[in-house]
């Protein structure tokens, strides 16, 4: 079992028990190792994704959700044109109208 794999099997854990900002710490850490590896890099994209749901699940404000996705592009350039990019953007802005625009509204 890989470095990586132990990894994601503790974040997951630890997401599970609810310690999301060590979730969040994990999925970082192995995304920027994977970005470094010519073999892995193409899994820091789900690593990334993982650790903006855990954000959300965190309860981060809009603010600080939208500053972790900017650290995101800024750590993998080619994020913003996966489709965990559009995921997780589009869960922030369905989030956003949902505050904005309560649903029993």
């Amino acid at each position: 079992m890989s470095a990586n794999h132990c990894n994601h099997k503790a974040s997951q854990h630890a997401a599970q028990i609810q310690h999301d900002s060590k979730a969040i710490e994990i999925y970082e850490k192995i995304a920027s190792h994977s970005l470094n590896d010519s073999l892995l890099k193409y899994q820091a994209k789900r690593y990334l994704l993982d650790a903006g749901i855990s954000r959300f699940f965190r309860g981060d404000d809009l603010d600080s959700t939208t500053k972790a996705l900017e650290k995101y592009r800024k750590l993998d350039p080619t994020f913003s044109d996966t489709s965990e990019y559009y995921q997780h953007n589009s869960t922030l802005t369905s989030c956003t109208c949902d505050v904005i625009f309560p649903s029993n509204f």
